[in-house]
C-alpha cells in the first residue's frame, strides 16, 4: 500500500554564518568531534582558509509541511 503527501507548504531561508571570532567554545566543540588533539589557532587558520571573508552566506534551511493525500 503506498501513501502519498501533498505538500502544503515549503520555506527557504539562507543565512549568514559568523566564523571571524571563534572562542574557547567552539575549539571545545571541535575537539569533541575529532579524535586528535587539536589548538585554537589551528581552528582558527583552518577557518581562514574556508571563510577568507570570516562569514558564509551559503547556510540554507528547508521548512516543509506534507499532509496526506
Amino acid at each position: 500500500m503506498e501513501k502519498k503527501c501533498v505538500k502544503q507548504h515549503a520555506q527557504e531561508m539562507q543565512c549568514v554564518k559568523d566564523c571571524s571570532n571563534i572562542d574557547e567554545y567552539f575549539l571545545h566543540f571541535t575537539q569533541s568531534l575529532i579524535d586528535h588533539p587539536i589548538t585554537l589557532d589551528e581552528i582558527r587558520g583552518t577557518i581562514r582558509e574556508l571563510f577568507p571573508e570570516g562569514k558564509s552566506d551559503q547556510v540554507f534551511y528547508m521548512f516543509a509541511v506534507f499532509e496526506r493525500a
